[in-house]
């Protein structure tokens, strides 16, 4: 599995993609979807189509949209529609795939998939819901094939993972089972797999085991809707009555800084590969409460501009006290890879959503279980800071492309003296590890010297590559960075 990072240099790493770009502003229909308002979009995109010639993603987007709003017959019309345009726009099959399972047409769902593998056949997404189908049909060895082939793209991928472990445990192959749920100890543990841990377990004859993955659900999760029955397994299975209730949420010594404003300059030896810029944004109050924008740009160096132009957008938004993110946007405008994403985490109901535009124009949506504390690649940056300012060490859950990871950041208690604009500092230093593919060949260990006070001012970081590390520091000459953002 390739490890990459964590905090602060997560946002280094995009720098070291290879892409070109140029901005672009988003469109009505655009803003809307990720705002949320499906019939404001439906109704954008409806008008666009009617204004001459549609393209492919807008007539896929019409249809995904009414696929959302259960309007099956109107949404197959456009895929197909699509379909007979490009045959090899394989997201169509696997919308059609989808609603003919939903409607109870397994075999349609079944030709709908294989029609897409033929023209994708690395498609991962594809492939998982080829295996639901597959496996729905008794046909077993075709089932663990599929995920198997899954795993193969995607080694931590969670549905193959609990998927594959079913699929043994129920062929009584255990000890295979056991091997592939506890051999991906680096996947912060979701719902479904410590579901799985649990069947498995049980299986086993290992009730206290089981009892405690179960347990860890309800903790983890417990204003799920989805998850509510797991409270009647327990009193049923193991007769608890007195079911544990999740402790609070730490509150941090640290303050988030409504004026603050951060540069730095990410470096490969002596290679200025780019910079970060951070900037706290006045509070909002978004329900009911008031969270504080954090804006994080990352402009990579114009002079390494025929290799390398990246100069993407991060605001997350936080709640102060618990140091949570409530909602993430990631813009990165440009022609050959644009894309944009916004997340909506709501913990009173234990609620992710993701709203995305890919690269080519189509529309995303993604609903799941949401453990109660979050961070984001920037959030990580402040969570690290509240751990710092009241020498703690933490573990949570990262939110990398809409899957969950485990984090963990280690509080070292050693100290350091830094040159920082000509001052010498005293700095603290902790540990920082993250499991998650990441871009650039990024692997290895983290490091991180923050200001010994309570606002615990991340004053540089350090990472691992395959050769050598990169670093990041404080940018003392506050570089003026081209402005590329200024049609955002």
């Amino acid at each position: 599995m390739k490890k990459t990072i964590l905090f602060l240099l997560v946002l280094a790493t995009t720098v070291c993609a290879q892409s070109k770009q140029k901005v672009v502003r988003l469109s009505a229909e655009t803003e809307a979807w990720l705002e949320g308002d499906r019939q404001k979009t439906l109704e954008l995109l409806l008008a666009r189509g009617k204004s001459g010639n549609p393209e492919i993603t807008t007539l896929y987007n019409i249809g995904y949209l009414y696929s959302l709003q259960g309007d099956f017959t109107k949404a197959l019309s456009y895929f197909q529609t699509v379909i007979e345009q490009e045959s090899d726009f394989t997201y169509c099959y696997l919308q059609m795939a989808r609603i003919h399972k939903k409607v109870g047409f397994i075999h349609a769902a079944h030709d709908d998939l294989q029609r897409g593998l033929e023209e994708e056949d690395d498609n991962i997404n594809l492939i998982l819901e080829m295996a639901e189908i597959t496996k729905e049909l008794k046909q077993i060895e075709k089932t663990e094939e599929l995920y198997n082939r899954a795993l193969d793209i995607d080694d931590d991928n969670v549905p193959a993972l609990v998927g594959l472990a079913s699929l043994y445990r129920q062929q009584g192959k255990l000890e295979e089972a056991k091997e592939l749920l506890e051999g991906n100890p680096d996947i912060f543990p979701e719902a479904l797999i410590l579901q799985e841990k649990a069947n498995l377990y049980r299986t086993m004859g290992k009730d206290k085991e089981s009892k405690r993955f179960l347990k860890q659900i309800i903790l983890d999760y417990p204003n799920s809707k989805t998850w509510s029955h797991i409270k009647d397994t327990l009193k049923v299975l193991y007769n608890m009555d007195n079911l544990p209730a999740p402790e609070p949420l730490p509150l941090y010594t640290y303050k988030i800084d409504p004026n603050e404003e951060l540069h730095y300059k990410v470096s490969y030896g002596p290679i200025t590969l780019g910079w970060l810029k951070v900037l706290t944004k006045k509070p909002e109050i978004i329900g009911g409460k008031t969270i504080y924008p954090i804006i994080f740009f990352v402009d990579s160096n114009p002079s390494f501009g025929f290799i390398i132009s990246l100069h993407h957008i991060y605001e997350s938004y936080l709640d102060p006290e618990t140091l949570n993110a409530v909602k993430s946007r990631l813009y990165t405008p440009g022609s050959d890879h644009s894309f944009v994403k916004v997340y909506y985490y709501d913990y009173n109901n234990n609620i992710f959503e993701a709203y995305a535009m890919t690269e080519e124009g189509r529309f995303s949506y993604i609903f799941k279980d949401l453990p109660r504390k979050v961070q984001d690649s920037t959030s990580m940056l402040y969570f690290a800071r509240g751990l710092v300012s009241d020498k703690l060490s933490g573990v949570t859950t990262v939110v990398i492309d809409e899957e969950y990871k485990y984090g963990q950041i280690e509080y070292l208690n050693e100290t350091e003296r830094l040159s920082v604009e000509g001052n010498e500092i005293e700095s603290l230093k902790i540990f920082a590890r993250a499991e998650f593919k990441g871009v650039a060949g990024m692997n290895g260990d983290a490091w991180g010297w923050f200001t010994p006070d309570q606002q615990a001012i991340p004053l540089k970081g350090s990472i691992e590559i395959i050769v050598g590390s990169i670093s990041v520091e404080v940018d003392e000459e506050k570089t003026e960075v081209p402005n590329f953002h200024e049609d955002d």
